[in-house]
């Protein structure tokens, strides 16, 4: 539910975006990345990337 705040808010955002020639953030986004000001996304941790001594640690910790 949107309310008069958040309205308000989103409106300001796009208003500034437009004064600044963009025409959303995902523009913003891109072209950030493109200059190489954004910084590349964290890699997400697997279950792969636990070493295994940790993963047997974990194991005899559950059966205990």
């Amino acid at each position: 539910m949107n309310t008069h705040l958040r309205t308000a808010h989103q409106y300001g955002v796009t208003k500034a975006l437009e004064k600044c020639g963009y025409a959303s953030l995902d523009e913003v986004t891109k072209e950030a990345a493109a200059l190489g000001l954004a910084d590349a996304p964290a890699p997400t941790k697997t279950a792969a990337d636990a070493p295994l001594c940790d993963v047997f640690k974990l194991l005899k910790a559950k059966l205990d």
